[in-house]
């Protein structure tokens, strides 16, 4: 009983702490637990000093060895390029989470208009359920697969 009550606890209060909306939060959390699952050091809100000295937050920034990657949640268009030029400023490649292909044509579209990159990068969107998959096409050697689990099959003769 008092285990539900202090994971409800930290939980909301993570909820809380997040700046997004109910959608957008939930968004981030499934794409951290998408990542984490991969062997990736999440950080959620992580904030990032601009070249023009302000201060910003990624979403959910994921990394792995040297490589580091911005993960937005876009619940609409709205601030699509905004995150793009933030993640360009910052040098790194950004992956684009939307909950439906409605916000996802909007977010291509607005983002093929302006031909902008991320850290030199081209931007991807995807679904939350194209998360896992979409990420370890473009980023093979992350691949669960060529992780730390154990071949469970064995070829005896």
């Amino acid at each position: 009983m008092y285990l539900i009550i202090i994971t409800t606890t930290l939980l909301a209060g993570l909820v809380l702490f997040l700046r997004g909306g109910t959608l957008h939060n939930h968004l981030v959390l499934e794409a951290e637990n998408i990542f984490k699952q991969a062997g990736f050091d999440t950080q959620l809100e992580y904030p990032q000093q601009l070249p023009d000295s302000r201060l910003d937050f990624i979403d959910l920034l994921v990394q792995r060895g040297n490589c580091m990657i911005c993960i937005e949640i876009e619940t609409s268009a709205r601030y699509v390029l905004t995150n793009a030029t933030k993640a360009d400023q910052l040098g790194m490649p950004l992956i684009v989470v939307v909950p439906n292909r409605k916000v996802k044509k909007a977010v291509q579209k607005k983002l093929a208009q302006a031909q902008i990159t991320a850290g030199g990068f081209r931007i991807y969107v995807l679904l939350l359920s194209e998360v896992e998959k979409g990420f370890t096409n473009y980023f093979p050697l992350f691949s669960s697969v060529n992780d730390k689990w154990k071949n469970k099959k064995t070829n005896q003769i």
